[in-house]
């Protein structure tokens, strides 16, 4: 969504845009009339902007030009309001939605639009009465609304002209229902009526109606929800002052209301009505008397008043009936008007995932909704098709967060999305390597928070991370270990977890898992005082070896081990433990039990694999244990080889696997020390038999090449040959081999589109083949 930002003026959007460096970790805003609001990584709430009735939220009633913290007020939080999720500006007034579902409201009260049941203003935030299971909030003029997860709609605040729903004009100072629905997907709210969208794509408007705005053909006031007829199925709604616009599923917008000044272009009146020249739209957004559009190449248009230059087109005419795109000026945006790139992961090919917000809709002018594979040169891969990709729902932004390789090519996401390509998935999903969803993970329910960091093990397991509660309807907090198929590992017990959101992971090479959070909520792990870092055994509990003491004074948003096994971490903090650190910091001075200088696994006489290892030195090292795999995932131990204890010398080891498996398998060292704490080498492919064609990727080809992956017992010089489907050689060439597994490439520019066999033979005439497809 355009995040609403654009409600009321374009001097708010171009205020955040300045300070945008300041907002690096931003992740949802909105504008009052005067003033603007702005959630940070860490779950605070920033505001700036008039201030006379307390709408800032910081104890005063002093206009602020810079960005304050809004405080805690009765939120429970120690300083600043926080663990927030969702914030709305309404006139003079402001909201904001808890990840417990609970809304807090600050600013004028005059007619009860705060919620607690009084007309006082507050300065700070108090909770509104009896609201939980919120997942969307909505400020309007001297209204406010909130939508329940069951569907229902809340309000509370003026009510003279029904504007909030019930039946009646009486003002309410605390939440009523609105009268009669259920299955609402989304509200808009901007003066005093409002529009919902039910999840059957019908629209139902009802409040102030002097300007036709509720679309029912009259000018006169409803108390309760009216549907609006003659329109489409829609997917997105947006309330303007004294107007409405939507978005039918067709990616087309209709309008009705106010035209005054040619917020509607040249159409209006009380009845709704298609926008002429205005296709592939995929959000609106409606303000006091101006419009915008947003497109799915990611490009903006605007319609409307512009005597403060808030439809951007580079003047200030008074008004600007006929669609006109935004401008980017100087603000370094592209096309793409600043969509953001939150996720990457890099294949073994080089290959890069990348995932983001919900303006990533477009790769270099080709669709990708969130996601895509970029090749080597930064060109899209065309060969990864996720479809329509990830997308939002209620409450959910449809950003990826998070990314991670799995050693079989799949791609695991996270993020606060509600479907992958049409199918349902909440906030995680696993994809196959060519883009498609993987049915056979299936996360259920998924999280009911967002997910930030994904980690996978080597024996294939995936440690998630974030905001969420709960994963598939089992309570657990910020931190949970799924199987392969996506259910949860319930031997992975973290007790009470973390109390505050977890925004980084990495795991280390023994197992165990440092976390780091950007949330200052987060000062505990399952009872013992962590403050925004800790590590974890990965039985889940906590590994009290690891003090960071009074750790982080603020933000940690980024963590990564070195070889030595020691930590970096990055973020907004000055100190780690009391010691000044400017934002990045290395912890730990201990090394690693074993400083492993390599290891190697090999075939001799096509009978037997040989695996040799050599320390530089050893602390604590108590035994090797060998591992064998024949997919490279799922590895058993097949034999074990004591270490030295402690030395400071070079020592060389190996082991004889006399059983081997035929074909390819996989080894890797596990190393133990005395107190039970494990690393792992990295894996070595062995191959035991004369030749075997692996893979050939891609296919189908369609970048003039491919790259083939061979076995070979002895390598040496081999033929490469490939036919097309009637049996006639279009290539052959020689290549010389390495023993063991290489990968070489094959150009297939000379090709046309169609299927063939690669043939590859070795001196003993021995040959291994497999089809591709040229596209």
């Amino acid at each position: 969504m355009i995040a609403r930002i654009y409600k009321l003026f374009l001097p708010a959007l171009l205020a955040y845009f300045l300070l945008l460096p300041f907002f690096a970790f931003a992740k949802t805003m909105s504008s009052g009339r005067t003033h603007s609001l702005v959630i940070c990584d860490d779950g605070t709430v920033m505001a700036w902007g008039q201030n006379t009735y307390g709408q800032l939220g910081d104890g005063t009633t002093t206009m602020r030009t810079v960005p304050v913290h809004v405080l805690a007020g009765t939120s429970g939080c120690t300083t600043n309001l926080c663990n927030i999720i969702s914030v709305s500006g309404g006139v003079d007034h402001s909201l904001a939605l808890k990840n417990d579902g609970t809304v807090w409201a600050w600013g004028t009260n005059t007619y009860g639009q705060i919620g607690d049941g009084t007309t006082t203003n507050r300065f700070t935030p108090v909770q509104v009465s009896g609201l939980t299971g919120i997942i969307a909030v909505e400020a309007g003029n001297m209204l406010s609304l909130a939508l329940k997860s069951d569907g229902t709609v809340m309000a509370w605040g003026y009510n003279t002209n029904g504007s909030v729903g019930d039946g009646t004009t009486t003002d309410r100072h605390a939440p009523v229902q609105v009268s009669g629905l259920t299955g609402i997907k989304s509200l808009s709210c901007f003066w005093i009526h409002t529009i919902v969208l039910k999840n059957d794509g019908t629209v139902w408007t009802w409040g102030f109606n002097g300007y036709g705005q509720l679309g029912d053909g009259t000018g006169t006031d409803r108390h309760i929800p009216i549907q609006v007829s003659g329109i489409p199925p829609v997917t997105v709604v947006s309330a303007g002052e004294l107007f409405c616009l939507v978005v039918a599923n067709d990616s087309t917008v209709w309008a009705w209301g106010d035209n005054t000044y040619g917020q509607l272009t040249t159409i209006g009146g009380a009845t709704p009505k298609q926008i002429p020249g205005l296709t592939g739209i995929i959000d609106v957004s409606g303000g006091e008397q101006h419009s915008l559009f947003l497109k799915s190449d990611g490009t903006v248009l605007s319609c409307g008043f512009n005597w403060y230059g808030q439809v951007g087109n580079g003047t200030l005419s008074w008004t600007s009936p006929t669609l006109t795109q935004v401008l980017t000026g100087t603000s370094g945006c592209s096309t793409n008007l600043c969509s953001n790139i939150w996720a990457s992961a890099i294949q073994p090919d080089g290959k890069i995932i990348i995932g983001g917000n919900n303006l990533f809709t477009t790769y270099n002018g080709t669709s990708r909704n969130r996601i895509a594979r970029i090749n080597t040169d930064g060109s899209l891969d065309a060969t990864f098709d996720p479809g329509s990709g990830v997308n939002s729902g209620a409450a959910l932004t449809g950003f990826v967060f998070a990314s991670a390789i799995q050693s079989d090519g799949k791609i695991i996401i996270g993020g606060d999305f509600s479907s992958y390509n049409g199918t349902a998935r909440t906030r995680i999903a696993r994809l196959n390597a060519d883009g498609s969803l993987d049915a056979t993970f299936n996360p259920g329910t998924g999280a009911n928070l967002d997910i930030n960091a994904i980690q996978i093990q080597p024996d294939g397991q995936i440690i998630i991370v974030g905001g969420f509660t709960a994963y598939n309807g089992t309570a657990i907090n910020r931190i949970a270990r799924l199987n392969t198929d996506g259910s949860i590992d319930a031997s992975f017990n973290i007790g009470t977890g973390a109390n505050g959101k977890i925004s980084t992971a990495v795991l280390q090479p023994d197992g165990k898992i440092i976390i780091g959070s950007s949330n200052p909520s987060f000062t505990d792990y399952n009872g013992t005082a962590r403050n925004r870092f800790a590590r974890i055994n990965s039985d889940g509990s906590i590994d009290a070896s690891c003090d960071p003491g009074t750790g982080a004074s603020s933000n940690i948003f980024t963590t990564i081990q070195q070889p030595d096994g020691r930590i970096i971490i990055g973020g907004g903090f000055s100190t780690y433990n009391g010691t000044a650190r400017n934002r990045i910091a290395r912890l730990f001075s201990t090394p690693l039990p074993i400083e492993l200088l390599y290891f190697n696994a090999t075939a001799e006489n096509n009978s037997l694999v040989r695996c040799d290892w050599s320390t530089a030195t050893e602390i604590n090292n108590d035994y090797f244990s060998i591992e064998r795999s024949k997919d490279g995932t799922n590895f058993s131990q097949i034999g074990t080889v004591k270490g030295a204890g402690n030395s400071s010398v070079t020592l060389n080891y190996t082991f004889y696997d006399h059983e081997p498996y035929s074909g390819l398998s996989y080894y890797r060292l596990k190393q133990f020390d005395y107190n039970g704490a494990f690393s792992y080498s990295p894996i070595r492919p062995v191959y035991i038999g004369t030749i075997d064609l692996i893979i050939i990727y891609p296919n189908p080809s369609t970048e003039g090449s491919i790259q083939y992956t061979v076995a070979s017992e002895a390598g040496g010089e081999v033929s490469v040959k490939v036919y097309d489907i009637i049996g006639r050689q279009v290539i052959s060439n020689t290549e010389t081999l390495e023993g063991g597994v290489v990968t070489k490439k094959l150009s297939t520019a000379g090709l046309s589109s169609g299927s063939y066999l690669l043939q590859i033979t070795n001196g003993n005439l021995e040959q291994t083949q497999k089809q591709f497809v040229v596209k």
